[in-house]
Parts: C-alpha cells; sequence; structure tokens
C-alpha cells in the first residue's frame, strides 16, 4: 500500500517537489518558535535601533541572526538602501513564491492522502483473488482474508491520520508564515521611510489584529 501510494505521487509530481514536501514534513514535527507577536517584537526592535544607531547599524543584527531567512533578506534590503517601493515589490514576490513552494507541499500530501485508500483497495482485491482461488483450501483462505481487510486499513490509516493532517498543519503555517513575512515587509517599508515608532506600533498592531 505504502509503495503503491508512493509511487502514484512520484509519478505526478517532480523529484524536488517530493523532496522539498519530505522536508517540510519534518519540519512539521518541531514545534514552530516565531508567531506573528514575536515579528511585530523583532520588527519594532530593528525600528529603534535603526533610530539610535542609523540604518547601516542594522548590518550588526543581520549577521547576529541564523534562522530566519526572510527576516535577514528584508534587513538586507533595508541596509543596501533599496526604496520603499522596490522593498515592498520585491518582498511581495518573494512571499508569494514561498507560499506557491509551500502550497505545492499541501497538494503532494492531498495526493498521498487521495491515493492511499485506493492503493488499500487494490490490496483487498488481491486478497478476495487469492480467496476465491483457495476455496477448496480451508486453511488459506483466513490469510487471504486477512490481507483482504488489511490492505484497505493500511490505506484509511496513511490517508486520515498521517497524510491529510500533515496537509492541514502545512495549510495553518503558510497561513501563519504569510502573516509574520507581511509584518516584516510593512515593518522595512516604514522603517526605509523613516516613519515615527508610534505609528509603525499602532499600524503593526492594526494588521496583526487580522490574522
Amino acid at each position: 500500500v505504502f509503495l503503491g501510494t508512493l509511487a502514484v505521487t512520484m509519478i505526478s509530481y517532480k523529484s524536488n517537489d517530493l523532496a522539498r514536501t519530505l522536508s517540510e514534513c519534518i519540519e512539521l514535527l518541531a514545534p514552530r518558535s516565531a508567531n506573528n507577536s514575536d515579528a511585530r517584537e523583532n520588527i519594532l526592535h530593528l525600528a529603534r535601533y535603526s533610530k539610535e544607531n542609523g540604518i547601516l547599524a542594522l548590518e550588526k543584527i543581520n549577521n547576529s541572526l541564523s534562522g530566519d531567512l526572510f527576516l535577514r533578506r528584508t534587513i538586507s534590503l533595508i541596509i543596501e538602501g533599496t526604496n520603499a517601493e522596490s522593498i515592498e515589490k520585491i518582498l511581495t514576490r518573494e512571499m508569494h513564491e514561498i507560499s506557491q513552494s509551500r502550497r505545492t507541499s499541501v497538494e503532494v500530501l492531498r495526493r498521498l492522502a487521495e491515493v492511499a485508500p485506493s492503493m488499500g483497495l487494490i490490496g483487498t482485491l488481491i486478497g478476495l483473488i487469492q480467496l476465491l482461488g483457495n476455496l477448496n483450501s480451508p486453511a488459506e483462505i483466513g490469510p487471504a482474508m486477512a490481507i483482504a481487510l488489511l490492505t484497505t486499513f493500511y490505506g484509511a490509516v496513511l490517508a486520515y491520520m498521517v497524510f491529510a493532517p500533515l496537509a492541514a498543519k502545512l495549510e495553518i503555517n503558510i497561513t501563519e508564515e504569510s502573516a509574520i513575512n507581511k509584518t516584516y515587509r510593512d515593518g522595512a517599508i516604514a522603517i526605509t521611510k523613516q516613519e515615527h515608532l508610534h505609528i509603525l506600533e499602532m499600524y503593526l498592531d492594526t494588521s496583526s489584529s487580522r490574522y
């Protein structure tokens, strides 16, 4: 059941999509360390730091960051002196690309959840064929019936207890990540425009309440 499900999905998608999906499934098992509130605090800290020490001083903070690649990219654009309009276009495009990549992984998981029960049904048919072919041998009817029932069970377990929950959790993470990245993008625009911290804080509070 598992190998059949995997084979059908490998035919349906590119190998790099499957590798990315596997990587993201592994990441799903670890608790998320960041949320939109943390992103808000991070961007306000960057705004205060740039006000006190100048925009170029943000390079020290950027060098100390290791986890959040989007935040590092955001700070790099600010340091390079990119104007607000260009920052908005660049980061919006990158946000879209990240989201699309994640959604492809969701599609792969949904495909796995769709195929697994069908593979279980195929296993059931094989078991029934073996059963009907051994009606004259009562001792072999039991194992054949076990195969017929177990493959359906395995397919259902893989679909509804593994692949579908992973797809649902990844969709939730996509929404959360998009909100975090939007906070970083809007904060970068405000820092570039040298907007007042109070205005930025009010805007981030309003924006975060929508998610």
